[in-house]
C-alpha cells in the first residue's frame, strides 16, 4: 500500500512517458528548426514539416486498417521516408519493423509471413527482390509502397505529378508520394491509450543461416534508450549527427540515430549509402558534431582524410560500434578525425551496454577496451560453458587475462525475449541476464575488453585463438589497411590460421608480413598465421561486421585450390 495517492503518477508515467510525446514537444519548441538534412538530394525537413508528412502517412495507413498492435514493415535505406514511417507508426500505436533493404526474396517473404504487416514500404532499389518474393508470400498486405522512385518530392499539398507505372500486376504498389498525396497534414486524432509496455519496434537480428530472430522493443525501452544516448554523449538540440550504419539496425536507429536525436531536438543527417568522401564533405559543410560507424567504415574515412585534409573542427566526437576497434584504427581516428573517440559494445537485444570515453583510453594500451558498464546496466564476465548457463555469480577473475562469457542485465533497454521464439528466449535469457556468446576479459575496475565469439574460436595445437586478437596484431603493420583471420585444416595442429590481407599499396609482400608476425609481441607461435592471401576488400555485412562464415568457406576453397601462400 502506498503512503500517498499514486493514481496521477501511474497514469502519467504508464501512458504518457513515450517517445512520441518527446518528439511532439520538439515540434512545438523547434518548429522551424531542421530535423532532417538530406544532402544527397539537397533537401531539408523542419520538425514541423517532418511531423506534417508523418501525419499524412499515418492518415493513409489508418485507411488501410493500421491501428494499435498492427505491424508496418519497411525495407528502406536511411531516408526521410524511413523517419516518417517510424513516427507515423507511433501515432497509430502500430509496431514498426525495419528490415534490411538487401534482404533476399525468401527473407522478404518470410518476414511478411511471420509479421503479417498491413502495410509494407520498400525501397525501389529492392523491387526485384520483392517481385521475386511474391510466389513465397502467404500473407497479403493491404498496401505495398515503393519509396525512392525517381527521388521524387513528397508533397504536403495534394498536387498530382507524374504517375509511376506498375511493374507487376501481382504487386499492388504505390509510390510513397502517391500513397500520401491527398491526405491532410493536420495532426491526426489518436484514439488509443498507449501503455509503456506496448511493443513499439520489432528489430531483426543479423541472421546468417535462416531468418533473423525478432527482438521486441517496448515504448519505455525506447524512451530510456534515447535517454541513455543523450546522457552518455551530452546530446542537445544544437547537435548535428550522422550515423553511417543502416537505421534498420539498432546501432543505426538508436546510437545517435533517429531515436535519440529527434527526441532531444537535434538534427539528423541522412546517409543513404556510405561514401567516405561525402561523409567528410558533410562534416565540413554541415557542421556535424558526432559521427557513428563501424571501424571498417571509419577507417575508410580516415584513409581519405589523410589526403584531403578537410576542416573538421565541428566534430565533438566519433563513436565506433559494431565490431572490435583495433589500436591501429583508434590511432588513425584520433590523429586524423577527432581526438574524442568513443568505443562501445552491445547487442540488438540490449542496445549498447559498455562505453569507453576518450579519457578512459590509456596511451600505452595495446588493445582498445569496450569500456565500463553503462550507468543503468550490469555487464559481467562468467565462466564459459559449452552448454547451458553459468550462474551470474560464477565470475571469472578480474585480472585482464582470464576469459569469460559476457552477460548483460539491461532492464531499461531490453524486453528480455524474442518474438514468437520461446525456445531461443530460454537459450539466451537467464535470471534477468542476456547471455551474449561473446568472450572477454576485465580488470579490477570492471573495464571490459571484448575478445571474440565463442563459436568463432579457433583451436590450434590445443590453444584457444580468437581471430580478433590476431587481426588486431596484424593491423599494427603500417601497410595493412584491413585483414580477416580464419582457419583451415592442418594435420599437425588440427587447425591452422589463414589471413586475408588488404594492403594500403602494392608494395606489401607476404614475406614481410610473415616476418612481422614472427617478431610481434602480441602473437605467439600458435597465434601466427601460416597461410596468407591478398584481397581487395574484406566481406562485411551491412553493419560493418566481418562475414565470418563466408570468409571461412572462402578460405577452405582457397586452401583446397592452393591459392594461399604458406609460410
Amino acid at each position: 500500500m502506498r503512503t500517498y495517492d499514486d493514481d496521477a503518477f501511474k497514469d502519467t508515467f504508464e501512458h504518457q512517458f513515450t517517445w512520441l510525446r518527446g518528439f511532439m514537444r520538439n515540434v512545438v519548441r523547434f518548429s522551424d528548426k531542421a530535423a532532417l538534412l538530406d544532402p544527397e538530394l539537397g533537401k531539408s525537413y523542419t520538425y514541423c514539416q517532418l511531423n506534417a508528412y508523418s501525419n499524412k502517412l499515418a492518415r493513409r495507413m489508418q485507411k488501410d486498417g493500421v491501428g494499435p498492435n498492427d505491424t508496418v514493415l519497411v525495407f528502406l535505406h536511411n531516408s526521410p521516408e524511413f523517419a516518417m514511417s517510424y513516427i507515423a507508426a507511433k501515432k497509430l500505436g502500430a509496431i514498426f519493423i525495419p528490415a534490411s533493404y538487401k534482404s533476399s526474396s525468401k527473407e522478404i517473404a518470410g518476414l511478411i509471413n511471420i509479421n503479417k504487416p498491413k502495410v509494407v514500404i520498400i525501397s525501389y532499389r529492392a523491387l526485384q527482390s520483392a517481385l521475386s518474393a511474391i510466389e513465397f508470400i502467404k500473407h497479403k498486405p493491404k498496401s505495398s509502397v515503393l519509396a525512392g522512385v525517381f527521388d521524387e518530392d513528397i508533397p504536403i499539398q495534394g498536387t498530382k505529378e507524374k504517375k509511376y507505372e506498375k511493374k507487376s500486376p501481382d504487386l499492388e504498389e504505390n509510390t510513397f508520394a502517391d500513397y500520401i498525396r491527398f491526405e491532410s497534414p493536420e495532426e491526426i486524432k489518436i484514439n488509443h491509450k498507449s501503455h509503456i509496455y506496448d511493443e513499439s519496434i520489432r528489430l531483426c537480428t543479423s541472421g546468417t543461416t535462416s531468418l533473423p530472430k525478432l527482438v521486441p522493443i517496448n515504448i519505455v525501452n525506447e524512451v530510456l534508450t534515447a535517454h541513455d544516448a543523450i546522457m552518455h554523449f551530452g546530446l542537445n538540440h544544437k547537435d548535428i549527427t550522422l550515423n553511417t550504419n543502416p537505421w534498420f539496425h539498432r546501432g543505426g536507429l538508436h546510437a545517435l540515430g533517429p531515436c535519440p536525436v529527434l527526441y532531444c531536438g537535434g538534427t539528423l543527417v541522412v546517409c543513404r549509402t556510405f561514401k567516405p568522401g561525402s561523409t567528410l564533405d558533410y562534416i565540413e559543410n554541415l557542421g556535424i558534431t558526432y559521427i557513428t560507424g563501424a571501424p571498417a567504415n571509419l577507417a575508410l574515412i580516415t584513409k581519405i582524410e589523410t589526403k584531403r585534409k578537410k576542416k573538421l573542427s565541428s566534430l565533438r566526437g566519433v563513436l565506433s560500434l559494431g565490431s572490435v576497434l583495433t589500436k591501429a584504427d583508434y590511432d588513425n581516428l584520433s590523429n586524423n578525425l577527432c581526438p574524442n573517440i568513443y568505443n562501445n559494445y552491445g547487442t540488438t537485444e540490449t542496445f549498447w551496454n559498455t562505453i569507453l570515453s576518450p579519457e578512459d583510453i590509456k596511451a600505452d594500451a595495446s588493445e582498445i577496451p569496450a569500456g565500463y558498464s553503462c550507468l543503468d546496466d550490469e555487464v559481467l564476465l562468467v565462466e564459459m560453458k559449452e552448454k547451458g548457463f553459468s550462474k551470474p555469480e560464477a565470475l571469472v577473475p578480474k585480472d585482464n587475462i582470464t576469459e569469460g562469457e559476457i552477460i548483460i542485465r539491461s532492464p531499461a533497454k531490453s524486453s528480455g525475449s524474442y518474438f514468437q521464439n520461446t525456445s531461443m528466449s530460454r537459450k539466451k535469457f537467464h535470471k534477468g541476464f542476456f547471455y551474449t556468446g561473446d568472450t572477454g576479459t576485465w580488470d579490477e575496475h570492471g573495464l571490459i575488453t571484448v575478445k571474440g565469439r565463442k563459436d568463432d574460436m579457433i583451436i590450434v595445437s590445443g590453444e584457444n585463438i580468437y581471430p580478433e586478437k590476431v587481426e588486431n596484431a596484424l593491423k599494427q603493420h603500417p601497410q595493412i589497411f584491413d585483414c580477416a583471420v580464419t582457419s583451415v585444416p592442418d594435420k599437425l595442429r588440427g587447425q591452422a590460421l589463414a589471413a586475408y590481407l588488404v594492403p594500403k599499396d602494392d608494395n606489401l609482400t607476404i614475406e614481410e608480413v610473415a616476418d612481422f608476425c614472427s617478431q610481434s609481441k602480441d602473437l605467439n607461435k600458435h597465434s601466427r598465421p601460416h597461410y596468407f592471401a591478398f584481397l581487395k576488400e574484406i566481406p562485411l555485412n551491412s553493419n560493418g561486421k566481418k562475414k565470418r562464415r563466408e570468409i571461412k568457406a572462402m578460405a577452405l576453397e582457397d586452401y583446397n585450390n592452393n591459392h594461399f601462400t604458406k609460410n
